[in-house]
């Protein structure tokens, strides 16, 4: 059977909320919950009793501290399924160990094309798992601790007029993306753009303003979205964007994961940076 994958740490349960949308999102695809695990002795969380034991003993002691945790995630997951009515669930682990399991994680998944969940409800994520999920061109769900409404909407952040993509190719993999997911867990998405005048150009402001809208309305019609709603925010995105996700009250942000010139396919630019220290909700980070 297929499956929905979502990565999190052995350092504790997954959040209770975190797992929840998982469940949400595997049962929405018909799909099992495949949970990837990273082993928390390669963090700084291990206790101070690893260094002392050897390593056959540690590695016992570390198996059955495994175990333990995946059996509480299953009774977790069984209670989420129970309380929301669904059917019982199948979830399988994968424990992530050694140097290099992020390339292994991503080189697994190349021709999965499925969104990638991840729990990040402490924010915390290694950048070089995002530089190779960028480089295979996955796309990223970040789970945080925002609670999922019963009525899920996702907003879609766009800006098809940036001179780095002239074709607006990641704009459509956005909005492609957005209802892709919101036909699967029956939400809407509203278009979102932020309108950014620099300072120096205040005297041109208005008429700026006004070719950016015409512009936007007409990618959305020569694309064939001019049916979605649309929210033009008079901010820069890093400002614009929270703001965007109140107002519609989105559960979800999806924007673009890399800058958008063929030098730079990594996972940055100060958008992103920003978000991702401080996210308004779970994001959806798309790569093209």
């Amino acid at each position: 059977m297929d499956s929905i994958y979502l990565l999190t740490r052995v350092t504790s349960k997954p959040s209770r909320r975190v797992l929840r949308k998982a469940v949400r999102f595997a049962h929405a695809a018909n799909k099992a919950l495949h949970i990837y695990a990273e082993d928390y002795r390669r963090s700084e969380e291990h206790t101070f009793i690893d260094f002392l034991l050897k390593g056959e003993e540690s590695s016992a002691r570390y198996n059955d501290y495994f175990m333990q945790w995946c059996t509480s995630v299953i009774e977790l997951v069984e209670e989420i399924c129970a309380e929301i009515e669904f059917p019982e669930m199948d979830v399988n682990f994968d424990l992530l160990s050694g140097n290099n399991w992020e390339k292994k994680l991503s080189k697994d998944h190349q021709n999965c094309a499925d969104v990638f969940l991840v729990d990040y409800s402490r924010g915390v994520l290694a950048p070089q798992l995002l530089r190779e999920l960028a480089r295979q061109s996955h796309d990223v769900l970040l789970l945080t601790e925002n609670k999922w409404g019963q009525e899920i909407k996702i907003a879609a952040a766009i800006d098809p007029l940036h001179r780095g993509d002239k074709n607006a190719d990641i704009d459509k993999a956005i909005i492609d993306r957005s209802l892709e997911t919101g036909a699967k867990l029956n939400a809407s998405t509203t278009l979102v753009y932020c309108q950014y005048v620099a300072p120096y150009l205040n005297r041109y402001s208005q008429e700026i303003l006004a070719n950016q809208k015409h512009a936007i309305k007409e990618f959305l019609n020569s694309n064939k979205f001019y049916q979605l709603p649309l929210r033009l925010i008079k901010a820069n995105p890093e400002e614009g964007l929270p703001d965007a996700v109140d107002a519609i009250g989105a559960s979800i942000l999806a924007m673009g994961a890399c800058k958008r010139i063929a030098l730079s396919r990594y996972w940055s630019g100060s958008t992103v940076d920003v978000l991702l220290a401080n996210p308004p909700c779970d994001l959806m980070l798309v790569s093209k």
